[in-house]
Formats: structure tokens, sequence, C-alpha cells
């Protein structure tokens, strides 16, 4: 999987992104879903950690391939290189903070619904012990985590006083593939910004 991931990149940064993708791939527990934002000095992770290996090597290729499109200097080249090994060698606590953890990687099986893990990982809970969305609203979820989004429209069909806000806003149709996924990633990046900025401002 490295060797056909990494083909795609300059000769020079090859063996760092072969390294790094190596070292995890031990873990078989992670998706690894390269965030490419446009201006690298906003402070935007790279990439997030996510627990699902089948999704990852389609993923990590086309976002890989789709950053050095987009970055064509070697400096931009070589910080988004440094960047990606920051980033895979970052410790647990620190990804934490990035995104909170994904639905699919849940081990609490059916004793947390889909419910109750939003209000563990979004929102904010008062002294009273009060659950409020704190911004979070349903299209959020569905940029940041699309199966809770799906597991929670289920779980809203029996359960609709747990609904915390309207219905998702339907999304514009695009005329390409590549219209669609440029869309795609402006709403991921958007939402994981404005997620990072929910944390930060709680710290």
């Amino acid at each position: 999987m490295p060797n056909r991931i990494t083909k795609h990149l300059p000769e020079e940064t090859q063996e760092p992104v072969r390294k790094g993708i190596q070292d995890h791939e031990t873990t078989a527990e992670f998706e690894i879903s390269a965030e490419i934002d446009y201006n690298l000095f906003e402070g935007y992770p790279l990439i997030n950690l996510e627990p699902d290996e089948e999704y990852l090597s389609e993923k990590l290729e086309k976002e890989i391939v789709h950053l050095f499109e987009e970055l064509g200097s070697p400096g931009a080249k070589a910080r988004v290189i440094k960047k990606l090994q920051e980033d895979f060698n970052c410790s647990g606590e620190q990804r934490s903070m990035t995104t909170p953890p994904r639905w699919r990687g849940r081990t609490t099986g059916r004793e947390v619904s889909p419910a109750d893990w939003i209000h563990m990982h979004y929102g904010q809970t008062l002294e009273d012990g009060t659950w409020i969305p704190d911004g979070l609203n349903r299209s959020d979820l569905k940029d940041l985590d699309f199966p809770l989004y799906q597991a929670f429209a289920k779980w809203l069909e029996r359960h609709p006083e747990d609904a915390f806000d309207g219905p998702v806003q339907k999304k514009p149709r695009y005329e390409t593939n590549e219209e669609a996924l440029k869309a795609r990633k402006l709403s991921e990046r958007e939402a994981s910004a404005r997620y990072r900025e929910k944390l930060s401002s709680n710290i």
C-alpha cells in the first residue's frame, strides 16, 4: 500500500511519507483522512486518524495526490511533508483535541445511543447537567462524522424528543464529480474549523 500511495509524490518526499505510513500501519486501527487547506499557516491539522483501515488506501492516495497538485513550490512541499510527519507522530491526546472520537470506532456497543454519543463528545454540558448543542447542528454533524449522522437520523425516527435542531440542510447538486469533491472538501474543512474553534474557546 505505501508504494501505491507514494509513487505519485516527488522522489525526495517518498521515503518520509512511506515511513510515516508504515509506522502507523502496525496499529491496524485507523483511517487517515488528509485534510487539505490552501493556506498551510491557518493551523489546521493536515490529517486526522480514524478507526477504519479499509478506507485508508483510497482516501489517503487521492488526498496526497491532490495536495501535491495544489502546492507547486518545493518549499511548500517540504512544509507539507514536515506537517505529515508531525501529525503522524502526535500523541493520542493531541489528536483528541483535533476531532471528536468517531462513531464507527466506538467500543461501547448498544449501551451508548447515537444521542448519548453526541452528548458525550459534542456540544457542552452545563454545571446543572443540562446538555446544549453549543452551536452544533445536524449539518455540522453530517460533515464531521457521516456514520454518526446516519445513526442519529435513524435514532430520531423512534426518539424524536432527542432532536436538537431541524433537519439537515439539503446540499446543492453538482454537474461533475470534480465540483462535488471540491465542495465536500471545503465543507469538511469548514466543519473541522468550526469544531476546533469551539474546542479552543472552551479551554
